[in-house]
């Protein structure tokens, strides 16, 4: 992000993409640091509360959001790969953004470890811009789309070649 910021030129057409409401662009892990860097979401990301690098299967739930990526997700619980050292959550305007929040295996939000691999507050593993269009997630879903790809569970049965985090990348 500094060399972003620090370069005009760069700054300049970044600005003026992430205002432009014809576009819209998503962040998983370091890009979602990113972005929280650029002040493109309302939270910057920090050193997990284990001091360590995290890499584990969570389950996250997606919150009511008018995020183009999520549209008919609201509610799910899905597991997902997080791999992050510096994943915690630090809210620094406000915003009612958070779109995905770590839960523990009876669905309930939490902070507690190893649920939520890296300390955040409320559970926070994603959130949005004010507008919905720019979508920042922690944990990596592009490592959860197939099917190969996820550990095993009994549910897996009836699950297709993808998981629902397909519908992020497609219009389906």
């Amino acid at each position: 992000s500094k060399i972003i910021k620090e370069n005009t030129d760069v700054w300049n057409e970044f600005q003026k993409f992430f205002r432009d409401k014809t576009k819209f662009s998503v962040g998983f892990g370091n890009g979602c640091q990113l972005m929280g860097e650029l002040g493109v979401v309302p939270y910057k990301f920090t050193d997990n509360l284990s001091r360590r690098f995290e890499s584990r299967w969570s389950y996250i739930r997606l919150k009511s959001a008018n995020s183009p990526f999520l549209k008919g997700m609201d509610g799910s619980i899905l597991g997902v790969w997080s791999c992050h050292g510096e994943g915690r959550a630090i809210k620094q305007k406000d915003n009612d953004s958070v779109i995905a929040q770590y839960v523990d295996w009876d669905g309930n939000r939490t902070e507690k470890y190893p649920y939520n691999p890296n300390g955040s507050e409320f559970g926070v593993a994603g959130c949005t811009s004010k507008s919905g269009r720019h979508l920042a997630i922690m944990s990596h879903p592009e490592r959860s789309i197939f099917k190969y790809q996820v550990p095993w569970s009994g549910k897996m049965d009836d699950m297709t070649d993808t998981t629902p985090w397909y519908k992020i990348f497609t219009k389906k």
